[in-house]
């Protein structure tokens, strides 16, 4: 169920984003959904600030950003992103702005209610 609400959630923020995603994309919110779901029911990471959970989620999804272009964009040729153009970015697949729009969506991902 986690990883279901992970890949639509991550698939809808991707097509508001930017008007379209990649169904890639909605497995990359299920692995990212999952992942933090995961390390969430650990009590010590329960604990943590959340601005530490948030950036050890935003570093994740940066990770799994950078993996996923690497093949899908590199390997395969699919160029579903490229941020070649785009300031402090790495080979293209993963920019700051990016990584901080990460961090931003991983706080909004662990806030508690």
């Amino acid at each position: 169920l986690v990883a279901a609400i992970g890949a639509v959630v991550y698939f809808a923020i991707e097509v508001m984003w930017r008007g379209w995603s990649h169904i890639s994309m909605a497995v990359c919110g299920a692995i990212c959904f999952s992942f933090f779901y995961f390390i969430e029911s650990k009590i010590r990471f329960r604990r943590l600030p959340l601005i530490f959970k948030a950036v050890v989620g935003g570093i994740f999804i940066s990770a799994l950003e950078l993996s996923a272009g690497l093949v899908l964009n590199k390997a395969l040729e699919l160029g579903v992103w490229d941020y070649s153009n785009v300031s402090h970015n790495f080979l293209g697949q993963v920019c700051l702005k990016m990584s901080i729009m990460w961090v931003i969506l991983a706080f909004f991902a662990f806030l508690r209610r």
